[in-house]
């Protein structure tokens, strides 16, 4: 049995997409910082510049937390979307063999009438 999506499980899943691409952008913004500090000083005659200060990151690490935490709740959305449109299936299915047990005791009870 084949079934088409419906207009609010195509939107979902829209939906998702956007957030993981979104999720994927955030790092390259925080990518195009400026350089580091010893890059923009001038450099000595011999080529080396004693320093104090203690060099800083160059990419923060909040984008990556946000991806990470993007990426999870997108995956648990989905996963909790899968197992309801699963669960609504089984439930109409089970409905159908319920009915088709009530015939069948129906048709039982008929014939035994008969007899």
């Amino acid at each position: 049995m084949m079934r088409t999506m419906g207009s609010k499980a195509k939107a979902a899943q829209i939906a998702a997409l956007a957030a993981l691409a979104l999720s994927f952008a955030s790092p390259v913004v925080a990518q195009q910082a400026d350089p580091p500090a010893a890059e923009k000083k001038a450099d000595s005659s011999m080529g080396f510049e004693a320093t104090t200060e203690v060099p800083k990151d160059n990419l923060p690490g909040w984008p990556f937390l946000y991806g990470a935490y993007t990426c999870i709740w997108v995956l648990l959305l989905g996963y909790v979307i899968f197992m309801w449109r699963k669960q609504s299936a089984l439930t109409a299915q089970i409905g159908r063999v319920d009915k088709r047990l009530d015939e069948l005791d129906r048709a039982i009870e008929a014939l035994d009438g008969k007899s």
